[in-house]
């Protein structure tokens, strides 16, 4: 389980404070969090290069939670990580492999930065860190996220959440593409909620190869036999939820692939594509008296579908961790998937090796 599910998993269970406060017992819990704080940039709170991640909450891992609550405006003595702080720590993590991507950009393609992020750019996940960046800015609206969120297309509603940005720092420039003052200054005000090493600790575990790519079985999946990589298993596992809370069951025709060549694909499948990471599943829908194709299911027949099958959707819709193919400005309306391809590019590449390797 990766730091980030660990932190998830005791505020789901209610036993985050109880768990991360300042104690002399050595825990499980508080190493995997103070890596996280390492990955954030308190290196030197954590006195990191002394102790690592010593499983200990004493008085460097206080300081270094005290410095990120100063850090994003929460008051906090350090002592005990609250549901408020734990929140906040998950929405920075979740930006930090975007944010150090555009800095690595700045420093060494800063003459080839307005080729990489403009509009009609073929550089998908370069444009999705940057949508991902206007959107912890607070320019989801004008990116269209709650639709789109960072789909790679730099369109319209990039360039319009670019341009709020450049206007309000009153920054000169065509929002058409990102030029080097509008990136240094994303980075600029981003990185101020983070420690001091944000931009040189990597948050990438070393890719585990051994029994990376594994079965999934479940009370509501039936077809084919699922193949997934390991961290996609609680994806799946809530998948099962959702079709078990609405009465549908889930039909798999694809799981983990080899390569991009798949005979009679209903989109023609991405070069990078989820499925050969092990992050995705094609499907159909089994409901009460029917059954949902890719024909089915397109957009443009939602209002005639089968309420269970509503349901089913819209609780992957709901779910900030998952993607429905029927959303993709491309339809896939069969497909399912976490998109780690456009979110978080390198892990994608590690995922890929590590089940290819299987």
């Amino acid at each position: 389980m990766s730091c980030k599910n660990i932190l998830e998993k005791l505020i789901k269970n209610g036993k985050l404070t109880s768990t991360l406060s300042k104690s002399k017992t050595k825990k499980t819990e508080v190493e995997e969090f103070q890596k996280i704080l390492h990955q954030l940039g308190f290196d030197k709170e954590l006195k990191w290069a002394n102790y690592g991640a010593d499983g200990y909450y004493g008085g460097s891992c206080t300081k270094a939670v005290k410095a990120f609550c100063k850090k994003n405006d929460i008051e906090s003595d350090g002592s005990t990580v609250t549901k408020e702080i734990a929140k906040s720590i998950l929405l920075r993590y979740d930006i930090l492999d975007e944010l150090q991507d555009l800095h690595l950009d700045i420093k060494n393609n800063s003459k080839k930065l307005n080729q990489i992020y403009r509009r009609g750019s073929s550089h998908k996940g370069a444009v999705a860190s940057l949508q991902t960046l206007l959107n912890a800015l607070g320019y989801g609206r004008k990116l269209n996220w709650s639709k789109y969120k960072n789909d790679g297309a730099y369109g319209k509603s990039t360039a319009a959440a670019l341009k709020g940005f450049m206007d309000k720092h009153k920054l000169a420039g065509d929002s058409d593409e990102l030029n080097i003052q509008s990136a240094k200054e994303i980075c600029k005000i981003l990185g101020q909620k983070f420690g001091a090493n944000w931009h040189e600790n990597s948050k990438a575990d070393t890719a585990d190869v051994a029994n990376s790519l594994v079965d999934f079985s479940a009370s509501n999946f039936q077809g084919k036999k699922v193949k997934a990589d390991i961290n996609f298993i609680d994806s799946l596992t809530k998948i099962n939820q959702y079709a078990k809370l609405n009465k549908v069951k889930i039909h798999i025709t694809s799981s983990w692939r080899a390569n991009a060549k798949v005979a009679g694909a209903i989109v023609k499948p991405a070069k990078k594509s989820n499925h050969m990471a092990g992050h995705a599943i094609d499907m159909n829908i089994v409901f009460v008296g029917g059954w949902a194709n890719s024909k089915y299911l397109k957009r443009k027949n939602e209002a005639h579908w089968d309420s269970s099958v509503a349901g089913f959707i819209n609780a992957i819709r709901k779910d900030k961790d998952l993607r429905w193919g029927g959303d993709f400005r491309t339809q896939d309306p069969v497909h399912i998937d976490d998109g780690l391809n456009i979110k978080n590019p390198k892990e994608w590449e590690k995922r890929y090796l590590a089940t290819q390797q299987d």
